[in-house]
């Protein structure tokens, strides 16, 4: 693209610092670094600009970070490249296609992208045309997703996303709930800094208990015993994540929470070597546990398949029905 541009020099007062300006896609960056590089050698690739006849500034269209770093530094007037007779739409893309080529875009950034380019654009273009330069699947549900990102969430979640505290699994069901609920689930994940693998876990079994108890999200997110552990000051916070995790399973499948508490009080008295491991099936699925024995020859397997039988403690493992049973009382 052959741009028209005229060197000027400009004050910084005249510039328009909007962060969510029409053609900005940085977020959440560290501006350290660049400070200290123009505070050493200046301003080596001038930002470029358009002027806007409306508000009387000028916009940036390409090195926001860099007019950032300049505004930190208190300096008081740049040189730059004004673009003249340039459509919005041609100024976004000549942004876009200048970042693409020196950086990675976060998923905040990303979003950014993808809101401004609706602009201009069909939803159809922009996955056909323009998600693959951004790493993302050509899909409408990543580009709604990624629109949803930039329109509907406030910056103190946006700050996470940025820095992949939040799964996009994660948002991706989000999306899909009320606005109030939206807020509650996310609030609850950033609160307990709860890491991305447990996330997907904690909203099914909140959206289960919610359906199964016809409550809304947040009521069951606001019960007092949820909040008592939210709020508690004697847990840190991979403490509160383990107690918060376990009251929601407990919540969601009572039975099997409860008949885990009574296999673990059998385990415990039953003796069992550190050479053998013993479990009930998984989620206590089926009547059914296994036995694990560590070996070295056939006379050592022998040897503690004798032990075994000889150990009078394992006669107190009851069926697993007898354990889901035993819940149904508490």
């Amino acid at each position: 693209m052959e741009l028209n541009t005229d060197i000027k020099a400009i004050d910084l007062q005249e510039i328009d610092l909007d962060p969510n300006g029409p053609f900005i896609m940085s977020y959440s960056f560290s501006i350290l670094e660049l400070v200290n590089s123009i505070s050493r050698i200046g301003i080596l690739n001038q930002p470029v600009f358009i002027f806007d006849q409306a508000s009387g500034k000028f916009t940036v269209v390409c090195g926001f970070r860099r007019v950032l770093a300049a505004y930190l530094l208190d300096i008081k007037q740049l040189h730059v490249r004004v673009i003249k007779n340039i459509s919005y739409k041609d100024a976004l893309l000549f942004n876009l296609y200048d970042n693409l080529g020196v950086r990675y875009f976060n998923h905040v950034e990303k979003a950014m992208v993808i809101a401004r380019l609706a602009n201009y654009f069909d939803e159809l273009t922009i996955v056909d045309k323009y998600m693959e330069h951004l790493g993302l699947e050509r899909s409408l549900k990543i580009f709604n997703l990624y629109k949803w990102i930039e329109n509907s969430l406030d910056d103190k979640i946006k700050i996470f996303i940025a820095k992949n505290q939040v799964s996009i699994k994660l948002l991706s069901e989000v999306m899909k709930i009320d606005h109030g609920s939206q807020l509650k689930i996310l609030d609850t994940v950033i609160s307990l800094g709860m890491p991305k693998n447990f996330q997907l876990e904690f909203f099914f079994l909140t959206t289960d208990i919610a359906r199964l108890n016809r409550l809304s999200i947040s009521e069951v997110l606001s019960q007092k015993e949820v909040e008592s552990i939210l709020s508690s000051n004697d847990l840190n916070r991979p403490q509160k994540l383990k107690v918060f995790m376990e009251m929601l399973r407990s919540m969601r499948f009572p039975r099997v929470f409860y008949a885990k508490k009574k296999w673990e009080s059998i385990q415990s008295k039953l003796g069992i070597k550190n050479w053998m491991k013993l479990e009930p099936s998984q989620s206590f699925e089926e009547d059914a546990y296994y036995l694990t024995v560590k070996f070295s020859d056939w006379e050592d397997l022998m040897s503690k398949l004798k032990e075994i039988i000889n150990t009078e403690n394992l006669r107190n493992i009851v069926p697993i029905r007898d354990l889901l049973n035993s819940s149904l009382h508490k």
